[in-house]
């Protein structure tokens, strides 16, 4: 039976517990909520599009690959695929609201937001 999110997380903080191996950070994982941001600016592919490629230049990130989905209605996920990770968006024009969530692999480190 397939496990919902919650019970896939307890699953896997479990087997990290009972692990004899040593816990490691192998990577920098930052998750952004923006409110109240501009319904044209959210619905707008090449906009959100071009957020995303500015921050991973900001960052000195390496892009590999790129996909954007406009939905039907409003809205729109777009995702870099980068050597390092990922940086991804995902907006609801109508309530102001975008996701993004960035996960980079390797030492820690500083992000370029501070």
């Amino acid at each position: 039976r397939p496990l919902g999110a919650t019970s896939m997380c307890l699953a896997l903080l479990l087997a990290a517990a009972e692990s004899s191996l040593p816990l490691e950070r192998l990577g920098t994982h930052a998750m952004l909520e923006v409110l109240d941001a501009p319904f044209d600016a959210l619905n707008s592919t090449d906009r959100v599009l071009g957020a995303l490629r500015a921050a991973a230049a900001s960052g000195n990130l390496t892009v590999l690959g790129e996909h954007v989905h406009a939905f039907p209605v409003m809205g729109v996920s777009v995702l870099l695929l980068l050597s390092e990770s990922h940086l991804s968006a995902h907006t609801w024009p109508e309530r102001g609201y975008a996701a993004v969530d960035l996960f980079t692999c390797g030492p820690p480190s500083s992000l370029p937001c501070g």
